[in-house]
């Protein structure tokens, strides 16, 4: 059999490990204070996770004019819709039962994105038809 090799050393310093997070019990709803408390409780328990609190700024304009936003530009994602070059066509979708019945519906058959930081465009058809 063989014989691991193994390390005598012993390392002096303590190693600080964060603490968890103390995260509030759940309880179970069944009536409106008990949901009211549930409630808290889950919200709680998100900001805790996500490092939300009081004093950032999503909680500082509540109750502000959503009309009066600050000089920043919204975020953009990374493709973009070229939306004038969009196909669609009209559909019409006739019931089994009733031949005169039907719904009309606009179609997507085609769309073109672009990528903002490269610049290269993605199309992407409606295929098989």
């Amino acid at each position: 059999m063989a014989t691991c090799p193994t390390c005598s050393s012993v390392v002096p310093v303590a190693i600080d490990q964060p603490t968890a997070p103390t995260i509030p019990s759940i309880p179970q709803a069944s009536d409106l204070p008990s949901a009211l408390a549930a409630i808290q409780a889950l919200s709680i328990t998100h900001n805790i996770m996500h490092g939300s609190n009081s004093k950032s700024p999503q909680h500082q304009n509540q109750g502000q004019d959503k009309n009066q936003t600050p000089n920043k530009k919204p975020k953009v994602g990374r493709f973009q819709e070229l939306t004038a070059q969009r196909v669609t066509a009209k559909v019409k979708v006739y019931s089994k039962q009733d031949k005169d019945t039907f719904v009309e519906y606009k179609q997507i058959n085609g769309m073109t994105f672009k990528d903002t930081i490269t610049g290269e465009t993605w199309n992407w058809s409606r295929g098989g038809e």
